[in-house]
């Protein structure tokens, strides 16, 4: 309710708001600038945060995202125009819109070489699948033991036996 009451003193019609919007964007092109989040927030007196909560609003929902969507094309358009470095548009792309970016790497030429020395899968599962017989047997080995040493030894007193069956 506090972003509403907000966005209602701050702009009382959303077509207050879509005043200032428009606003924001001719000065923008005016310049020849690049539109951005919080340039619209400063327009409008308002945080990038306050700008998405009032996003949310079913009287100014329409109209801040069009102006998102706006920023959006034009960072869209710097990306794949722009012959300058892109880092910072794509920072924002990523951050701000929910963008991806791809990446590969390929591998240099001595890692290459060692992959290509290593064993192949089939390979490795055979040496995994002996360590973890051997380590089977190992285990078995140790509970063995483990048991003769829990057992008391078994004393016999040949004296005291009764040889008169014999």
């Amino acid at each position: 309710m506090g972003f509403k009451y907000s966005a209602l003193k701050t702009y009382g019609r959303p077509e207050d708001l879509q005043k200032a919007v428009n606003r924001y964007f001719d000065k923008v092109d005016k310049e020849d600038g690049i539109p951005s989040m919080s340039g619209l927030g400063l327009e409008v007196s308002a945080s990038v945060k306050t700008l998405e909560e009032w996003s949310k609003l079913p009287e100014y929902g329409p109209i801040l995202d069009e102006a998102f969507l706006r920023i959006e094309n034009r960072y869209e358009q710097e990306l794949v125009s722009s012959k300058n470095r892109t880092d910072g548009i794509q920072y924002a792309l990523d951050n701000r819109f929910g963008w991806r970016t791809k990446k590969e790497f390929e591998l240099g030429k001595d890692t290459r070489e060692t992959m290509a020395k290593a064993l192949p899968l089939s390979e490795k599962l055979k040496v995994i699948e002996k360590a973890n017989a051997s380590m089977l047997e190992a285990q078995k080995t140790m509970a063995l033991l483990m048991q003769q040493q829990a057992k008391p030894p078994v004393v016999v007193d040949i004296e005291a036996e009764d040889m008169t069956d014999a």
